[in-house]
């Protein structure tokens, strides 16, 4: 079951990616607004140190900046910060370069202002004596920076996502929890500065319904945390489990993210907005990952519980962003970095989309901006013509008894970006590809509007069966002016929740005779606002 061992990494003469970590002092004026920084390597060889869409520099903050360096090693003669103008004085608490991951310098104990240069003791320039050197291991709180993510899990596999400050020798060592300290299988990664330090672990040969804990070691040093997981029953077997998803994840608090980790979840999803970086900026989406992954409670349940993740505009490029969008291919690339979904498109066809049997449902996950016409005319496609037939296809070809179809954009009524709303042909080929292909089970899960709803595609406009769509949001950002009204005709709007944080659970049975799955809206509390219990007769195609 081992998930291999890498061999370590050699590094080059020539530095080809040159990382700068750089952590702001505590004091109250430490931070800076206006300064212009950056570091050099020599003479010529200087580095801009700015993340074009963040706010860096903050009172305590820890920033990571990659370059393409293309320099030799033997012509790095400094290490030298420069304020080229600004009037604020601020103070470097510790810096750290990594040389295609290597750790090759840091330094805790910079105890000096850089500013302007005036009477204050400010200095425009300050440059290391002692050269490259480690005077500590790293500038961030510890080695192993974020995780472990407990990303897909199947009855067999699972998938498991870490990240450190450094290409660093990294350990994921497996056990059952029922025979904790004894190792079932084990895996050795060196994550690269190429993904930001981050690198997926990935484990097969598990057993089915059994409780599993990972412990990662970094250098040899076990960090504290630990991921735990229970896989789910095979396919075709009868089982229970229980997941909640959600969406628009903004707030600096996220509370409601505590109050799931009290509920026992098998499986969390993410259905988009999961940060709001509004950015092509490939350091600054990285820096939103890396901040939103921080949030307490939200941190714990990533290691808590199985997580999968799409995407919507705000995590994806900016708002009401399209397959038009300046860095959209940037987007995508962080986005792999940073989750351990099963898969992120296909050969041929680019995006996040992707699916995952969990016992007796399968999870489709939808990409609704890497392929998003820019036309707003009711031909244009959400998903692009080859997505379109790659879902159409995966359904058909499911056997799982709930078909959850997971998108960022409502796909029935309740917002102006919604496929009812903006691409009505598009959501009607779809009610009619599950009609024709008699495609059973299938429940719709979306987020995006800042409030939750329970509604139903009526039978009257899918030709099919009611097909239920649950509207998870926000987990944490702002609601007001939000209203609830009935929907339009053709559709059955049966729970409005606004004015709150929400998350909705989801409650699946498929050994009951006719299986059937349990819904509640919650609030940041734990209290449940609405349920809806729906049985799988209820979605057959006649």
């Amino acid at each position: 079951m081992d998930a291999g061992v890498q061999a370590a990494p050699t590094f080059p003469a020539t530095v080809g990616t040159l990382t700068v970590g750089l952590r702001t002092g505590t004091g109250t004026n430490d931070g800076t607004d206006t300064n212009t920084l950056s570091l050099c390597l020599n003479a010529t060889d200087c580095f801009p140190l700015n993340l074009a869409d963040v706010n860096d520099f903050q009172v305590g903050g820890y920033d990571t900046y990659h370059f393409t360096a293309n320099l030799p090693r033997s012509a790095v003669t400094r290490v030298q910060l420069k304020s080229v103008d600004g009037t604020d004085a601020f103070r470097p608490a510790c810096l750290e370069l990594r040389f295609d991951g290597e750790p090759v310098y840091c330094n805790d104990a910079l105890g000096m202002w850089l500013g302007n240069g005036n009477a204050m003791g400010e200095a425009q320039s300050w440059t290391d004596p002692a050269g490259l050197h480690n005077a500590c291991s790293t500038c961030a709180t510890r080695q192993l920076t974020h995780g472990p993510l407990v990303g897909a899990v199947s009855d067999s596999t699972a998938r498991l996502l870490v990240r450190t400050d450094a290409t660093r020798r990294v350990e994921v060592q497996l056990d059952e929890a029922a025979l904790p300290g004894a190792p079932v299988a084990y895996s050795v990664v060196y994550p690269p500065a190429s993904r930001d330090f981050t690198q997926v672990v990935t484990f097969s040969g598990l057993k089915p319904s059994t409780a599993y804990e990972a412990r990662v070691l970094v250098d040899g040093v076990q960090a504290p945390r630990k991921g735990t997981f229970r896989t789910p029953t095979s396919p075709g077997a009868g089982g229970k489990f229980k997941f909640a998803f959600g969406s628009c994840a903004r707030d600096g608090a996220q509370p409601i993210f505590s109050m799931l980790r009290g509920r026992s979840l098998d499986l969390f999803v993410f259905v988009g907005d999961n940060h709001y970086g509004n950015t092509p900026d490939r350091d600054s989406l990285r820096w939103y990952y890396r901040w939103s992954w921080a949030r307490p409670g939200r941190s714990e349940l990533l290691s808590e519980a199985s997580t999968l993740a799409t995407w919507d505009d705000h995590d994806y490029v900016g708002n009401n962003t399209n397959s038009t969008s300046t860095g959209r291919t940037t987007a995508l690339k962080v986005f792999k970095e940073y989750w351990a979904n099963p898969s992120f498109g296909t050969t041929a066809t680019p995006g996040v989309f992707t699916t995952h049997r969990f016992g007796d449902a399968e999870f489709f996950l939808l990409d609704d901006r890497y392929h998003r016409a820019a036309a707003t005319a009711s031909t244009g496609s959400i998903l692009g013509t080859d997505q379109t037939a790659w879902l159409v296809s995966v359904l058909k070809a499911s056997t799982a008894t709930f078909k959850f179809v997971a998108c960022g954009s409502l796909l029935g009524p309740g917002a102006t970006e919604s496929w009812h709303n903006e691409r009505p042909a598009a959501l009607t080929a779809l009610h009619a590809a599950i009609k024709s292909n008699k495609i059973q089970g299938v429940v719709f899960l979306s987020g995006d509007i800042h409030k939750s709803l329970f509604q139903e595609h009526l039978k009257a406009t899918t030709g099919g069966y009611d097909i239920p769509e649950l509207v998870s949001s926000p987990l944490a950002n702002a609601q007001t002016g939000q209203t609830c009204t009935a929907g339009p005709t053709g559709y059955n709007r049966r729970a409005c929740e606004k004015d709150g944080d929400y998350a909705t659970e989801v409650e699946v049975d498929t050994t009951l005779a006719d299986p059937q799955f349990k819904a509640r809206i919650l609030d940041v509390n734990g209290a449940v606002r609405s349920t809806w219990t729906v049985r799988r007769s209820q979605l057959e195609v006649p």
